[in-house]
């Protein structure tokens, strides 16, 4: 065939930025974003992260354990008095990140630019991260819920082994100022939940005046419905046959912590090349170090190339309102308190 060599190639045609905004799309992560707005009220400012200079520095912080005191029934001439108990708190650190890299001079014979290529990848690492400390969020109201809880003799509630079960999301709500109060837990409440729960929420959100259906009521925010701070994220788990989790915290009760290693508080530049510095993310505000390095390297299909690469660490830490173990009760007592609502119900 004559002109099979001039024959069209493949047609190649750049996208809107639109055409490929799904692949970054992320995840509602409830939890964690939690856990980081309640922290300045734990610990106001920056306490806990200008404490620790050095990654390797315990930070502990000293308590007063609950007691129970004497009761008195008669004036005495002389006082026994009791003590005090006091102990350290240490808070627990861990590490996470992720790593770009970039070879411009394959971007520059390529249809997606060095730019491209950096935010496709720094999504990819946000969204994984961001993913796992919402996951340890979740782990950490999972591990610190109240495990002593009062049974209410409320017939729409059972008690069960570290949770109260409702018989309905309504039953639930109606419920939540009787079960917080049984179990002396007062202030304002964050209500931190599986997604299935909106379901519930704008069904009773409908619902106005004189009981009647009101679907305007579907168009409102979640955020501040039924009276607390909701957060939802799919790392919240239900478990078998459970329809919806809830995690009830007075707010003020929970908190993230952050912390970032010396080089990159200091824009250190090494001898080698090696560039530290600090970096703000744009999805829920954490701040990240970041190690830069420039190098070249021999390359099979170019010989040699110059590649930039990043590695980003922030050091994290979560951290609930101390709590002792109660002489009164037959297990923990912590603000976190967990109801489930089943599946069916």
């Amino acid at each position: 065939m004559p002109l099979t060599p001039t024959a069209l190639q493949d047609a190649i045609v750049k996208g809107s930025a639109m055409f490929g905004s799904f692949e970054n799309r992320m995840s509602e992560y409830g939890a964690l974003k939690a856990f980081i707005d309640n922290a300045p009220l734990l610990f106001p400012g920056n306490v806990l992260e200008s404490a620790r200079q050095s990654q390797v520095q315990p930070v502990k912080i000293p308590v007063l354990q609950r007691g129970t005191a004497t009761a008195l029934t008669s004036r005495s001439c002389s006082i026994t008095g009791q003590e005090s108990t006091s102990e350290f708190v240490t808070l627990s650190w861990a590490t996470t990140g992720f790593e770009i890299k970039i070879v411009k001079a394959k971007n520059a014979g390529n249809y997606i630019s060095a730019e491209e290529d950096f935010a496709m990848q720094f999504a990819n690492g946000m969204r994984t991260v961001l993913a796992s400390l919402d996951t340890a969020g979740y782990n950490a109201l999972e591990s610190g819920k109240a495990t002593g809880l009062v049974d209410t003799n409320l017939e729409d509630i059972t008690l069960g082994t570290g949770l109260y079960s409702a018989a309905s999301a309504v039953k639930l709500y109606q419920n939540i100022p009787s079960i917080m109060s049984i179990n002396d837990i007062s202030g304002e409440l964050l209500n931190i939940a599986s997604p299935q729960a909106k379901s519930s929420i704008l069904g009773m959100l409908t619902f106005g005046q004189n009981n009647q259906q009101n679907q305007a009521g579907l168009f409102g925010s979640l955020d501040g419905a039924m009276g607390y701070k909701n957060y939802f994220s799919n790392r919240v788990l239900n478990g078998t046959s459970i329809r919806e989790t809830h995690y009830l915290v007075p707010q003020g009760m929970i908190g993230m912590f952050t912390w970032n290693g010396y080089e990159a508080k200091n824009n250190v530049v090494t001898s080698t090349g090696k560039k530290f510095y600090t970096m703000q993310d744009p999805v829920l505000g954490l701040t990240y170090d970041v190690m830069e390095i420039s190098d070249c390297v021999t390359d099979n299909s170019f010989q040699r190339v110059v590649y930039d690469s990043y590695q980003f660490n922030i050091d994290y830490a979560f951290l609930c309102a101390y709590t002792s173990q109660d002489s009164d009760a037959a297990a923990t007592k912590t603000p976190i308190v967990k109801c489930i609502v089943p599946a069916g119900s």
